[in-house]
């Protein structure tokens, strides 16, 4: 290849990766509102966290989705900006149609995956050699654990009684 072809190519892959860029954003941009019933969370979050949370947590047996999706949205909505742009960050990372497959080794979407391929995913990130990927990990799980056991229903379980009683006077007041 002579040195005209590769400018050629060079500048046509630049083209290409920019227009690919700036249609992500603008996506992604357009999908930036709450999904019906959240303040946070977004369609695709809902569904990828909806996939997550099981596999996540186990089987607990009073786990309800419903109930920990509303703790995740709470717990981002109390949260700063800059942490609620990381976790739409991941989440964009892992729904959005040209990067899910590559990144997280998922194809089809969240919604049609068996919980062995949740499971394979997480294990995937969990051990990659990419510290990001690893993170990412650490990230989703540290989320879905903590918005589920900060809901009272998961307390009895794990022999947890509920907040000490000057806390929940302090709430009260």
């Amino acid at each position: 290849m002579n040195r005209r072809s590769f400018l050629k190519l060079s500048f046509g892959a630049a083209l290409l990766l920019a227009t690919i860029g700036g249609s992500a954003r603008f996506l992604h941009r357009a999908r930036r509102h709450p999904a019906e019933g959240y303040d946070v969370l977004r369609d695709q979050d809902v569904i990828f966290f909806s996939a997550l949370f099981p596999a996540v947590i186990g089987p607990h047996p009073q786990f309800q989705l419903s109930l920990a999706l509303r703790s995740l949205d709470r717990m981002l909505l109390a949260s700063s900006p800059a942490m609620r742009k990381e976790v739409f960050n991941l989440a964009d990372l892992a729904t959005f149609a040209i990067t899910r497959g590559p990144v997280t080794g998922v194809w089809r979407g969240w919604q049609h995956l068996q919980d062995d391929q949740i499971r394979a995913f997480l294990k995937r990130w969990q051990h990659s050699r990419v510290g990001l990927y690893r993170q990412g990990y650490q990230g989703i799980c540290q989320l879905c654990q903590m918005a589920w056991y900060g809901v009272p229903q998961a307390w009895h379980n794990i022999g947890y009684p509920g907040p000490p009683e000057f806390l929940t006077r302090l709430r009260e007041s």
